[in-house]
């Protein structure tokens, strides 16, 4: 389902290296194989010093994605795991191709 600008209530970014969140867009809310997944568009931080990246977000443990990661970080806030790109490659723009999300969302 395409939520446009806002995440779910339910979604927290809360404790991680995205927590500075000053928009989103292109927020899907949808199942994968009964598990659910959030995908989204942001931008991290204000001003030349902010980073967009795209964050798949999955409401289960953190065990099991860690072989789905890959070149991906992986945080936990609350019940929701969080894979982005990594930080050390965060002042440089960081959207992920839809080709690339789709391939990560089929793998879970």
């Amino acid at each position: 389902m395409y939520l446009g600008n806002a995440l779910p209530k339910s979604l927290t970014v809360s404790g991680t290296d995205i927590a500075n969140l000053s928009s989103v867009w292109n927020v899907i809310d949808g199942e994968r194989q009964g598990v659910r997944v959030v995908a989204f568009d942001c931008k991290i931080g204000t001003g030349k010093g902010s980073r967009r990246r795209t964050v798949i977000a999955v409401q289960r443990p953190d065990e099991g994605l860690r072989y789905l990661a890959g070149n991906l970080e992986l945080h936990r806030s609350n019940d929701w795991s969080l894979l982005y790109g990594p930080r050390a490659s965060m002042i440089q723009p960081g959207l992920m191709p839809v080709t690339e999300l789709s391939g990560y969302i089929e793998a879970l």
